[in-house]
C-alpha cells in the first residue's frame, strides 16, 4: 500500500544518507537476542559479546557492575545467561539508561538494576564480583577521522573521553583493585 512504499523510501533515504540500519529499524542483535537501539545508545558491535564468553569461562558471580551500559545489552545477556545473579548498570546518559531499563524490562528481568551516574567525577564504592565496561576508547584526534555513519549518528560521548582515549582505562588501573 502507499503508506508502505513511503516508508519504505524513506527507509533507503536515511540509508543513502549514510544512517546505520539499526537506527533507522530501533534493533540490534547481541548474544542472539535484539535490543532497542537509537542514536542515544551505541550500535552492539558483535567483537563485545567477547565479555560475554569471557566472564561465562569464570563460572558464575552474584554482583556485577556494567559501565556505561548504552542500550545494556552487556548487563541484560550477563543476566539473561545466569552468569550473574545481579546486575547494578550504569551510564552517564539518562537518555541511555531510560532504552536500557525498557530492553531489561522487554526480557521481563528483574535482577538489573540501572542508574544514571558519571563514574569517572563520582566513583561508586560498593564491592563486585565482576566489573565489566565497554567504555570510549577512541582518542579525540581518531575520532575526528572515523567515518561520517559513525560520527554523525552514534554518540560521541559513548565513542570518545576528548582525550587519547584512555581516560576509563587509567582510571580503572588505579582505582579498582582485585
Amino acid at each position: 500500500n502507499k503508506k508502505e512504499i513511503s516508508l519504505f523510501f524513506k527507509f533507503i533515504d536515511r540509508r543513502i544518507k549514510g544512517e546505520p540500519f539499526q537506527y533507522i529499524i530501533n534493533k540490534a542483535t547481541f548474544y542472539g537476542c535484539d535490543y532497542f537501539v537509537n542514536e542515544n545508545t551505541l550500535i552492539p558491535r558483535p567483537e563485545t559479546e567477547l565479555i560475554i564468553d569471557i566472564a561465562k569461562q569464570h563460572g558464575s558471580f552474584n554482583r556485577a557492575l556494567d559501565i556505561g551500559t548504552g542500550s545494556g545489552n552487556i548487563a541484560i545477556t550477563l543476566a539473561m545467561k545466569k552468569i550473574v545473579k545481579e546486575v547494578d548498570a550504569i551510564d552517564i546518559s539518562i537518555e541511555a539508561v531510560k532504552i536500557a531499563t525498557g530492553n531489561a524490562k522487554t526480557y521481563g528481568l528483574n535482577n538489573v538494576n540501572f542508574f544514571q551516574h558519571d563514574f569517572i567525577n563520582n566513583p561508586i564504592l560498593c564491592k563486585y564480583d565482576l566489573i565489566v565496561s565497554n567504555p570510549p576508547y577512541i582518542s579525540y584526534k581518531d575520532y575526528q577521522n572515523l567515518e561520517n555513519h559513525i560520527k554523525s549518528y552514534e554518540p560521541q560521548i559513548a565513542l570518545t573521553d576528548h582525550c587519547d582515549g584512555l581516560t576509563f582505562y587509567t582510571f580503572f588501573a588505579k582505582n579498582l583493585s582485585t
